[in-house]
């Protein structure tokens, strides 16, 4: 018996639940359903780019920048490699050169050429971009300027 009267009641909260979003419907006005339709379009559009950055925001571009003495994780599943210069031309990886071996002197005869501009990554890590495959990037009610948004994703390594 006491079965049975649970069986009953969660077909009665099953019903309910199912009955709920269509008296709501019925009560919301037309501004409010315009509002839900055009939240919907946002989300369904995907993501767009990043924008420009603005005037003074960072350095670059180089037309040629190297970076000097990181260790490097290729994402192939080998072992990190370094120290190793890598230097990129018109925003083009050209070269990425070992250097040496960790713990021991840098060889300066193994070294590519000055660049326009240099960075010191002794010490640091350089791996491939990530990629994250599922996003929530805001709307029109919440974070609406993705722009804070992409940078900090790149900023951390995503692509």
């Amino acid at each position: 018996m006491k079965q049975l009267r649970v069986f009953i009641f969660s077909k009665f909260l099953l019903t309910i639940s199912l009955l709920i979003p269509l008296i709501g419907q019925q009560k919301l006005s037309v501004e409010k359903k315009k509002e839900i339709f055009n939240v919907s379009k946002l989300t369904s559009q995907g993501p767009n780019a990043a924008p420009n950055r603005k005037k003074g925001e960072g350095k670059g571009p180089f037309k040629r920048l190297v970076i000097r003495g990181a260790t490097v994780i290729d994402g192939t599943g080998g072992p990190p490699r370094g120290p190793m210069d890598i230097v990129i031309e018109n925003n083009i990886i050209v070269k990425v050169q070992n250097v040496g071996y960790p713990g021991v002197p840098i060889d300066e005869s193994k070294r590519p050429k000055k660049g326009d501009y240099e960075i010191d990554a002794t010490g640091k890590y350089i791996l491939p971009g990530f990629v994250d495959l599922h996003i929530h990037s805001g709307n029109q009610f919440k974070a609406p300027d993705a722009e804070y948004t992409y940078k900090l994703w790149m900023a951390h390594g995503i692509t």
